[in-house]
């Protein structure tokens, strides 16, 4: 009995350490939630930016309703390019999005995502984004740009 237990205790150690050789060796930090961000460009016909440049519009006429957090989420107003401005808002889930902007009819933003585990936190990427059921190139920073009647 004496052998066996440190014989036993010998072999859990050396097989734990076969295990580690595959996975990742990770600090012991704390990952916050993954998320991506979404940039949106609200436009009229002729493509000049209408978000908040002509007065009519005020940052409180727009809405953004979450299908998942059953709430509006907040956004922010990118304005660093200064002829451009973005409406900034974050996901960290596949979620379905209600967009309206003063009285005008709301539309949906459809995002879907998938959680990639290549480091210790894993990413999110955006796999599919749809607006009022069309599909939308994929671009690098995530920016949809919505064309208003």
């Amino acid at each position: 009995m004496k052998i066996i237990y440190p014989l036993f205790i010998l072999s859990i150690f050396m097989m734990s350490c076969n295990n580690q050789e595959n996975d990742k060796i990770c600090p012991t930090a704390l990952c916050a939630p993954p998320t991506q961000n979404l940039r949106l460009k609200i436009t009229d016909k002729g493509l000049s930016n209408l978000i908040f440049n002509t007065g009519r519009l005020q940052q409180a006429d727009l809405s953004i309703y979450s299908f998942r957090l059953k709430e509006n989420i907040s956004f922010n107003v990118d304005s660093t390019i200064s002829t451009t401005r973005y409406i900034s808002f974050k996901t960290s889930i596949s979620d379905e999005f209600i967009i309206k902007v003063g009285t005008v009819l709301s539309d949906t933003l459809k995002v879907e995502t998938k959680f990639l585990d290549k480091d210790c936190c894993g990413t999110l990427q955006i796999t599919k984004l749809s607006f009022n059921n069309k599909v939308l190139p994929l671009t690098a920073d995530n920016t949809i740009v919505w064309e208003k009647p």
